[in-house]
């Protein structure tokens, strides 16, 4: 084997680890901000959620809900978005996905809802990505 052929060879791997530690940390950084963007005070309107009184049950108890104003990130009531949340390495290590409800595309449209919570998480991750890019 070639000098040159080993050089090659050895920046292949070295790429490959660099890439491989960009993706984890890429992954790892979105479920972190996804999760932590679903956390905290809203500012939008308060309203009654449950206590209603169905045939020969006693009466619950109604909780108050605040929920999000737009342009603020979804106000979590059930934690179902943020359940939902779930970061996957493939493989080999070279790709990497956050899974997350199907409605948070609707929630995140700002001709819809605008409570952003996809576009947020896209700018945490994009300089991971590019200061690989970067580097290759």
């Amino acid at each position: 084997m070639s000098m040159e052929l080993a050089r090659i060879i050895n920046r292949i791997e070295a790429t490959k680890v660099a890439v491989t530690a960009a993706v984890r940390e890429a992954v790892l950084t979105a479920e972190a901000t996804g999760k932590q963007l679903l956390t905290g005070e809203r500012t939008g309107r308060e309203y009654r959620r449950g206590g209603g009184r169905r045939r020969g049950q006693r009466r619950t108890r109604a909780r108050i809900h605040r929920a999000s104003a737009k342009g603020e990130s979804p106000a979590t009531d059930y934690g179902n978005l943020a359940a939902s949340m779930r970061g996957a390495i493939d493989a080999g290590g070279m790709s990497g996905r956050l899974r997350m409800a199907y409605y948070a595309a609707y929630l995140d449209d700002p001709a819809g809802l605008n409570r952003p919570i996809v576009e947020p998480i896209l700018n945490r991750v994009r300089p991971i990505l590019e200061k690989v890019g970067r580097a290759l």
